[in-house]
């Protein structure tokens, strides 16, 4: 039987990470990955990945689902963390990228 939403909290993965924030971690992962497949620029992207997150969490907070307020802000940020970790590893990649095809202009004689 699969556990309640409100259980889920209480489930921990090796006894170490709760299965709530690794299910976020999903969710964000999956919506950051469509949404750039499908050609949405990566603001519109992060954007669209915040205002997703927020709703939830105000949804979560307006319901019947008791939390405190670091539960909250742990869910938003684990569902952030991979967009936002996204563009410093974007940009590495394109400047290594353009000292590459540097390196490959200069004639070695």
């Amino acid at each position: 039987m699969f556990p309640s939403i409100n259980q889920l909290s209480k489930i921990y993965i090796a006894d170490l990470i709760p299965l709530d924030l690794v299910l976020h971690f999903i969710v964000g992962l999956s919506i950051c990955i469509f949404s750039l497949k499908k050609g949405l620029s990566y603001p519109k992207t992060i954007w669209l990945l915040f205002a997703i997150a927020l709703l939830k969490e105000i949804h979560d907070w307006m319901t019947a689902y008791p939390a405190n307020l670091f539960e909250y802000v742990s869910d938003f940020s684990v569902t952030l963390i991979y967009a936002i970790l996204l563009y410093p590893t974007r940009k590495l990649k394109r400047h290594l990228q353009k000292k590459e095809e540097q390196i490959k202009k200069i004639k070695i004689y």
